[in-house]
């Protein structure tokens, strides 16, 4: 479905031919949507399937053919109703460390509290990205629902973050 969504949306910006979309995707999308850009051009298709988008090819002077995407008058229903539907139901989160805590007790507490560590660190440098990303988007002076992706994600590393801290030093207690 997100990926239906993100590129619906993409479309209903303006018609773009699948490189364009592959671009905007790798620079703008991916470092906060579940979206690579391999699986462009299988979903497009799909949706020019389901009459979502047409494609028409184009050529400009002695460049090779591309394959342009538009938006159509049911692509822009089902992006609404699909922007509706993500926004007013949500799933629940599964991650990854709530089944190695449900099996923590097979590992040595200093095994689990390196692995903590690990984790922090990777969110550290995630939050970096994501950090430096928001620079550039407020520098850029982005819509304040863009830079709030970068606030939200920030918000939740940091609370993460600050959770494993807590959960480490009980671990030690206990230990």
């Amino acid at each position: 479905m997100e990926k239906e969504l993100i590129l619906l949306g993409l479309l209903k910006e303006g018609p773009r031919h699948g490189y364009e979309l592959k671009r905007i995707i790798d620079e703008k999308i991916s470092t906060f949507a579940p979206l690579s850009s391999g699986s462009i051009y299988y979903t497009l298709k799909g949706l020019e399937k389901d009459g979502l988008v047409s494609m028409a090819r184009k050529r400009k002077g002695n460049y090779p053919e591309k394959e342009v995407y538009r938006i159509t008058r049911k692509g822009e229903e089902k992006f609404k109703e699909l922007l509706k539907k993500t926004c007013f139901n949500i799933k629940r989160l599964y991650r990854s460390l709530d089944i190695v805590l449900y099996f923590m007790n097979c590992l040595q507490p200093e095994e689990v509290i390196a692995g903590l560590r690990n984790r922090i660190g990777q969110i550290k440098g995630i939050r970096e990205e994501i950090k430096g990303i928001y620079k550039k988007i407020r520098k850029e002076k982005q819509p304040y629902y863009i830079q709030a992706i970068a606030q939200r994600n920030i918000r939740f590393m940091d609370e993460e973050t600050k959770w494993m801290k807590d959960f480490i030093q009980k671990i030690r207690k206990m230990a």
